[in-house]
């Protein structure tokens, strides 16, 4: 393939969230291929590792979740110059794209997962704003002949059902993750347990993800409550309010079983996975969680629902605990089941560490590249 000017469009650019982690690591994969890499977003986190990288800010008027989203997709379309890019690249939704990877997944599908009315949500006005946007984006597969990328093929049926998208317009590429910093080493366990205030009897359970209603972390609350086991301990990594989550657990009589702890950066945790005696994560809804790629490299145990679109490369029973969203009498018995058999959590994690070794993030670029070269043989 020729030397290529790629734009890749994303809200904020950094490598703390699952799509904007999988934006630079194609970005870097990119520039170790020889290609020319320009970064469009709002906002950017640089430091000397992206070196190599050009980074353009994109205008958008802050005054409103609706008004944020529809005006960075029209400045998208305003601001980024197409006659100097081979391939735009988003992985935002904007009107006006080559390739676009839609890492958090179908707008629609989330809403009905998560039961939200267009008409009457709160945030009615935003909703009807992301609809409207992604609706022209499914449009230009049939019209310019756009390509999608979904990292799941869940998320790839649902834009096929709700939007009439051709199959042959939408390519899965799941995420890659580092299996170097996410791997089986338990060096740093007994310091993190301590930090944590754990005792050696205590089973670390680990839930990691912002947005806590759509990640499940009520169904996980419910399921302990069900559970009653006083050395079940949840930490719970990501940002976001506490006040509902505890007063649910305190109603059920398990508030001193969650843990606090805030936003991480990757090498903490990296030390949260090698303290941790289990991996949960019941969420209502995600295309593929980075976190549960995560976890599994570091050989944890997994539970996690069907709607995360990590359970289609696992086998139940064999190398993660698989359960339907929202089933905490479910969550319940595998919490169980997992406590009580160390034989099993060892199973499970090793057989979860070897589901994931062919997902590299060099696969992912490479995979991802060769997109791009379909798309220039189309021109």
């Amino acid at each position: 393939m020729k030397t290529l000017s790629v734009a890749l469009v994303l809200e904020n650019y950094h490598r703390g969230g699952g799509v904007e982690r999988r934006t630079s690591e194609l970005a870097h994969g990119l520039l170790a291929a020889g290609h020319d890499v320009h970064v469009y977003s709002m906002g950017y986190q640089a430091d000397g590792n992206d070196d190599g990288i050009s980074f353009h800010r994109i205008p958008v008027l802050k005054l409103g979740r609706r008004i944020k989203a529809l005006s960075f997709a029209w400045s998208c379309s305003a601001f980024i110059p197409r006659a100097r890019h081979d391939i735009i690249h988003t992985q935002a939704r904007i009107y006006r794209y080559n390739v676009a990877t839609m890492g958090v997944g179908c707008h629609k599908a989330y809403m009905d997962a998560m039961d939200v009315d267009a008409d009457t949500d709160r945030e009615a006005a935003f909703h009807r704003a992301m609809l409207s946007i992604e609706r022209a984006m499914m449009a230009k597969t049939q019209s310019d002949g756009a390509k999608i990328i979904t990292n799941s093929h869940r998320c790839k049926s649902e834009f096929i059902r709700y939007y009439g998208v051709p199959e042959t317009s939408i390519t899965v590429i799941h995420n890659g993750v580092d299996q170097i910093t996410f791997t089986p080493n338990r060096e740093s366990a007994v310091s993190m347990r301590e930090n944590l205030g754990l005792s050696p009897e205590d089973t670390m359970l680990l839930f990691v993800g912002g947005g806590f209603q759509r990640k499940g972390l009520d169904t996980l609350i419910r399921a302990l409550g069900r559970l009653r086991n006083k050395n079940a301990r949840v930490a719970i990594v990501g940002r976001g309010g506490r006040d509902e989550w505890n007063k649910l657990a305190a109603d059920l009589g398990v508030l001193d079983a969650l843990i606090w702890c805030g936003k991480a950066d990757a090498e903490q945790m990296a030390s949260y996975y090698a303290a941790a005696d289990a991996f949960v994560l019941p969420t209502r809804y995600d295309p593929f969680a980075n976190s549960t790629m995560e976890a599994l490299a570091s050989g944890l145990p997994v539970i996690t629902s069907t709607a995360n679109g990590v359970s289609e490369i696992l086998k139940d029973g064999e190398s993660a605990l698989l359960m339907d969203a929202g089933d905490a009498e479910a969550l319940a018995d595998r919490l169980s089941t997992v406590m009580r058999d160390e034989a099993l959590r060892l199973r499970l994690g090793l057989a979860g560490r070897k589901a994931v070794e062919p997902y590299t993030w060099q696969a992912t670029t490479e995979k991802t590249m060769n997109i791009y070269g379909s798309v220039m043989s189309d021109e």
